[in-house]
């Protein structure tokens, strides 16, 4: 595997009077939230790390854990001091939107330099790497960027010719179909909802899928649910799903609620606070979800899932 980053980094017993500059302002979570930033920039690319709009949220998701007391307001204040400050160069941030400094990319080449080659950006650089040409390749962004987009093109030009490959078996199959008569084209899929994914992404639900969990949970009023989920999801954005586990946390939630006897579609004509409601499937009060109820439910979700695998 060709590794980018390190495995481990060099951390100082006495710290600099930056960093008790920010420690004094912030306490103990400031100091925090700047290792965690190093670890992060070593792991990942090892001299720097991109730090855009979502950065901040994804870093919080990744790198904290639920009962951290870490804010995403906090992690803001708390790298726009380091910046101020100079534990981060401001003007690479300002200009390419990364983090990295001098001390960082001088720890990193001292560590890289017995490997047989690292590829760098000569624009991200704010030491000279002379003494490490002979593993170290430096590209300009453009450069580095266009040897990502030739594998990239390539790609897209297989992909484009895989579809061009499966119009023309359709339109074959349509030709040699047993009424001569050509199939109508699928309708578009269109996003109906999204949940909030531990990527930074939002996962699109389609009106197929609204159809599907109706039908197998007929006492569920499914577009509230996931509405539920979502508030649940944003409230608490370290429990969020990966992109593989989000189906069985909604299945699961769905399935939940079912059993619990759901909440009825009624067409809005009664109110979601104690009122009977009549339906084919059974009567039952409906009620809404304080969110400490919601969170209840979320454990037990997540405690099916870890069983689940």
């Amino acid at each position: 595997m060709n590794m980018e980053g390190l495995k481990s980094f060099h951390l100082d017993c006495h710290t600099n009077d930056n960093i008790s500059e920010l420690e004094g302002e912030f306490g103990i979570m400031g100091f925090g939230i700047i290792v965690r930033l190093w670890q992060k920039i070593y792991a990942e690319k090892g001299y720097y790390c991109e730090w855009v709009k979502r950065s901040p949220l994804l870093f919080l998701s990744n790198w904290f854990g639920g009962n951290s007391g870490v804010s995403l307001n906090l992690i803001n204040e708390v790298v726009s001091r380091a910046l101020r400050i100079g534990l981060f160069d401001e003007g690479l941030y300002e200009k390419y939107s990364i983090l990295t400094s001098e001390r960082i990319q001088r720890q990193f080449f001292e560590a890289i330099k017995r490997r047989k080659e690292v590829k760098v950006i000569s624009e991200y650089l704010l030491i000279s790497v002379d003494n490490f040409r002979d593993n170290v390749n430096i590209f300009s962004i453009s450069a580095y960027k266009n040897t990502k987009n030739v594998y990239r093109n390539e790609q897209r030009k297989e992909k484009k010719s895989k579809v061009k490959e499966s119009k023309e078996n359709k339109v074959l199959c349509s030709e040699l179909s047993a009424d001569g008569e050509s199939s109508e084209p699928q309708a578009v899929k269109e996003t109906v909802f999204s949940l909030p994914l531990n990527t930074g992404e939002m996962f699109p639900i389609y009106q197929a899928d609204i159809s599907e969990w109706t039908s197998l949970y007929p006492a569920v009023d499914a577009m509230q649910q996931l509405r539920n989920m979502k508030g649940w999801l944003d409230s608490n954005p370290t429990r969020r799903k990966t992109p593989k586990s989000i189906k069985r946390f909604i299945t699961n939630w769905l399935q939940r609620e079912q059993d619990k006897g759901g909440m009825a579609k009624d067409g809005g004509k009664s109110s979601a606070y104690g009122k009977k409601t009549d339906n084919r499937f059974r009567n039952f009060d409906e009620r809404s979800y304080t969110p400490e109820e919601l969170d209840s439910m979320a454990l037990e979700l997540l405690k099916d899932d870890m069983k689940g695998g």
